[in-house]
């Protein structure tokens, strides 16, 4: 019941049909391969086609082992050690300059996603355009900004139970801690965003260039 529903008509009658065998591999999908089809349960099914149909790497998350910050760890390393904690899911400390557009704590699963890209895009060009004002070239956040929202999306993630039951990469296999989810289920996103725009606290502007 976590999945995304089916609009087709013909969809769901076709796992009633003579010839269909339905077989719940829920939550982690078959255990093997094998040369004659897949087995599950300890049970094989034969089989004249595999079609792999299983999902995909959506999200680029391997960039995040790739790109170091100013303490010369990844991304990765960083939110695997210290937790996922991001400002608005756009800006990790340590990563200046650095924006995770849909990233983990950035939004989408309470809103249409496109709009979500959207807002995120709209954030970036803000950032970019006061950064210019300001006559910086790098732009960080603080340490206390991003604690404050990723103990919400901690508090928040109590409300999206179904996607924290649902074995998926919304919660990295079952595996992701409270407030880690892919999306973020909470409805402040907006009312944090303009709290920090307006007042400007939750960040760290500084001018490098030609010292």
């Amino acid at each position: 019941g976590c999945k995304r529903p089916t609009f087709h008509d013909e969809y769901l009658p076709t796992f009633n049909k003579p010839n269909v065998h339905l077989v719940d591999t829920a939550p982690r999908g078959v255990q093997k391969i094998t040369e004659k089809g897949i087995v599950h349960d300890g049970v094989e099914y034969p089989l004249d086609v595999l079609i792999y149909a299983t999902g995909f790497q959506w999200m680029a998350t391997s960039t995040f082992d790739m790109i170091k910050g100013c303490d010369g760890r990844t991304l990765k390393q960083t939110w695997d050690e210290d937790g996922t904690k991001t400002w608005l899911g756009l800006q990790t400390k340590g990563f200046p300059n650095m924006f995770v557009i849909t990233g983990p704590q950035g939004g989408g699963g309470s809103f249409n996603f496109t709009d979500t890209i959207n807002d995120h895009g709209e954030y970036v060009q803000w950032m970019l355009d006061t950064m210019a004002e300001k006559g910086a070239d790098v732009v960080d956040i603080t340490e206390e900004s991003q604690v404050e929202y990723a103990e919400h999306c901690a508090q928040a993630d109590s409300a999206t139970q179904p996607l924290r039951d649902c074995i998926s990469y919304y919660d990295n296999e079952g595996t992701a801690k409270p407030g880690q989810l892919v999306y973020y289920g909470g409805g402040r996103w907006h009312k944090y965003r303009i709290k920090g725009q307006e007042s400007l606290e939750p960040y760290v502007f500084e001018s490098v260039v030609g010292q």
